[in-house]
């Protein structure tokens, strides 16, 4: 089988994508064929093996999105694949883009996050400071959610109201959608998607990366550690008052990662007089990051906004480690409160201060929890079954396609 991914982040950066290499790498073992096409700013030259790749500059609109339609339809006629499967395309490709796909080829998509079922990408809701539950569209300039200048300018606002319509237009065309956690499925059928078109697909933890023989660290060194993208959202700027909270207890903390939001982080650090206790450890590759969860006694997961699922959270938990986590998205269908961690209401970051403090300071039931989760862990590990299912989506759909284009001929 020949499969074209479309992909708005083609580099191993971030849970998602460090999945996307490693399920793109498990179906060429099985002999089947991968060509990616990838938006993003600029070309990162990112060369992801022997494959063949194609870099497409980014598109949001209609204006932007109308010299790459003749493009995109020349690739995949060369390319010829027999399915299309559209990793993420909310504010690299635009939908008009993705609909030409559609009608050239069977089109499925992983929907990795929850951003594209809010206009200002935190899925808070203002006036409650809560997780926003509503549906995404006009009603946001009337919900006090988004201003009618939110972009810029009236018009730009307006814009961004109307290409979000078209999404959310084109996730309803979609042959079928994948998605990480049951939280995700909801979003979905809650903006229109039927049902049977949505399908929940647990990531899976790569077990084959060498991890597996990494040497644990015996002595407790009370270091916290958070991995992940630095940027508004992920909490990091919440993680810094979170630690600030610690007290009358010797702890250091990592922050491994790196992204648009590490100079206003670096600057809250040193406000808060925390630079001697934050080590901000920047980039770090996938393979490499064993050393850091080897070595931290707690991993902390402070997104406020709704992770679709949180891989780094099965990370934590394949090493033994305990996790705290605001009880946001599809985190709670991996994190056990109680059991393998703690699960924090959000935004309540004095509780999220105390429980860290609390596995800190209790030995015993950071190495319960840390024992309950690798265990739990386990059920995340099949590695064959997920890509089994995922070609057996591929068949479904093209069988599917097939079928209705004999019926109308």
């Amino acid at each position: 089988m020949k499969i074209l991914h479309v992909h708005d982040h083609y580099l191993p950066c971030g849970g998602a994508e460090v999945y996307f290499a490693d399920m793109v790498k498990s179906l060429e073992e099985k002999g089947h064929e991968n060509v990616i096409l990838y938006a993003a700013e600029k070309d990162n030259k990112y060369c992801g093996g022997e494959r063949k790749e194609y870099f497409i500059p980014p598109s949001f609109g209609f204006f932007s999105a109308l010299p790459l339609m003749k493009r995109v339809n020349t690739i995949i006629k060369e390319v010829n694949p027999d399915i299309i499967h559209i990793q993420g395309f909310h504010g690299y490709i635009s939908p008009l883009v993705v609909m030409v796909m559609g009608r050239m080829r069977p089109t499925i998509h992983t929907a990795h996050d929850a951003m594209a079922f809010c206009l200002n990408r935190k899925k808070i809701y203002k006036k409650e400071n809560s997780i926003c539950t509503r549906t995404v569209g006009w009603r946001c300039l009337t919900s006090g959610c988004l201003s009618l200048f939110e972009r810029g300018t009236f018009r730009s606002t307006v814009k961004h109201l109307v290409v979000q319509e078209l999404e959310m237009s084109q996730y309803r065309r979609f042959h079928k959608i994948i998605v990480t956690s049951n939280y995700m499925k909801k979003e979905l059928i809650r903006h229109g998607v039927s049902p049977e078109k949505v399908e929940v697909l647990y990531c899976y933890l790569n077990a084959d990366n060498g991890w597996a023989h990494y040497k644990q660290e015996e002595e407790r060194s009370n270091t916290i550690l958070y991995v992940g993208r630095i940027e508004g959202n992920k909490g990091v700027g919440e993680l810094i008052d979170i630690l600030s909270m610690v007290q009358d207890i010797p702890w250091k903390a990592k922050i491994v990662g790196y992204g648009n939001y590490e100079s206003e982080v670096r600057k809250k650090i040193n406000t808060l007089g925390l630079s001697d206790k934050i080590d901000m450890i920047g980039y770090v590759p996938h393979k490499d990051l064993a050393q850091h969860y080897a070595a931290a006694s707690v991993v902390v997961v402070p997104s406020y906004y709704p992770e679709p699922f949180g891989l780094v959270g099965l990370e934590a938990m394949y090493f033994g480690k305990p996790v705290v986590a605001f009880d946001v998205g599809g985190i709670n269908e991996w994190l056990k409160n109680n059991e393998t961690g703690f699960l924090v209401e959000f935004p309540n970051k004095k509780l999220f201060a105390e429980r860290v403090k609390l596995l800190l300071r209790d030995n015993a039931l950071a190495k319960k929890f840390g024992e309950n989760g690798r265990a739990r862990v386990k059920s995340f590990l099949s590695k064959e079954g997920h890509i089994n299912r995922l070609l057996q989506i591929y068949q479904e759909v093209i069988n599917e396609r097939r079928l209705r284009h004999q019926v109308k001929g």
